[in-house]
């Protein structure tokens, strides 16, 4: 409930430095990875599981005292048709957005829209695809070093804070880059699918404690990459009047696919005894979403052209 409104805020905050800005805004869940399993892990043998799941209660108010802060910017223009702004100030980047009323049709009217638009649902079953293998090195990647290795637990449990430490400087570092007009966005976060669906194809072949390090290496730049340029992608192709609704329904997608991923890597492992078809089918679901999507400014191109020549 936080995610969405937070990452909307900042598209609304900045322009120019719009992925950096919701690089350093989401950098948190990577330091998250990173910090919270040794310390929930030492908490859990002084307190017990209740004692955790307190720590993790308080952490969660702390980021609701956090939100207090958000302050609210001023309207930019009430629109009444469209050739006439009203109250627009000298910021370029305050919100530029229709004022709707609230309600059962304005909201059936939205979904409306959105579900008749290709290069929404391409963007959000890609992001579904997506999330279907991306909890899966979280999950099991420590197994493996554990139980196929033969890695000692720290060990094998740092391989996940490896993913958040990658993760968490992966989003600062390509949010900055991504600031530059020179970089493609889309390329760039289809990219990242791409090579972080392969090398986790390739994860099953892993023989050393190494070759797993580097995974998480990868594995943390790649989803750092597409979290990052998640939004501004959103924003991008469908507008700034249709963003907030936008990236809400589009992280319901996302959201379908991490209820259905986790359980299916599970049942997975089970049918078959190891890892292997784990992270096969987790690579080929981040291979595939990252390839589906490699078209979408064209199909993009040809929505617009569509809506401008009935």
């Amino acid at each position: 409930m936080m995610f969405q409104p937070s990452i909307v805020i900042v598209g609304i905050y900045f322009e120019k430095w719009r992925p950096l800005a919701t690089g350093i805004a989401i950098a948190g869940s990577g330091l998250g990875t990173f910090a919270f399993p040794p310390i929930l892990a030492w908490i859990s043998k002084l307190w017990g599981w209740q004692g955790a799941y307190i720590f993790q209660g308080f952490v969660a108010l702390l980021s609701g005292l956090f939100a207090i802060l958000y302050c609210p910017l001023p309207m930019r223009h009430v629109k009444i048709n469209p050739k006439i702004v009203e109250n627009q100030p000298s910021r370029s980047n305050y919100p530029l957005a229709e004022v709707e009323p609230f309600g059962l049709k304005p909201m059936v009217k939205v979904v409306g829209s959105l579900s008749t638009s290709p290069t929404f649902l391409l963007i959000s079953i890609s992001g579904a695809i997506t999330m279907l293998g991306f909890f899966a090195p979280y999950s099991f990647l420590s197994d493996k070093g554990l139980k196929e290795l033969g890695l000692d637990e720290e060990t094998s449990t740092f391989l996940v804070s490896i993913i958040g430490i990658a993760n968490t400087i992966g989003r600062l570092i390509f949010g900055l880059i991504s600031c530059h007009p020179w970089v493609n966005c889309l390329i760039f976060s289809n990219g990242a699918l791409t090579v972080a669906g392969i090398a986790t194809l390739l994860v099953p072949f892993a023989t050393a404690h190494y070759q797993l390090v580097l995974y998480a290496i990868i594995f943390g730049f790649g989803i750092a990459i597409f979290t990052v340029l998640r939004s501004i992608l959103v924003l991008k192709f469908m507008g700034m009047e249709k963003f907030n609704n936008a990236f809400g329904f589009s992280l319901l997608f996302m959201g379908v696919g991490t209820l259905i991923g986790n359980p299916l890597g599970g049942w997975l492992k089970e049918s078959t005894g190891n890892y292997d078809i784990s992270f096969y089918a987790a690579g080929t679901y981040l291979l595939f979403s990252g390839l589906i999507c490699y078209p979408l400014q064209h199909i993009s191109d040809w929505e617009s052209n569509r809506k401008s020549h009935p």
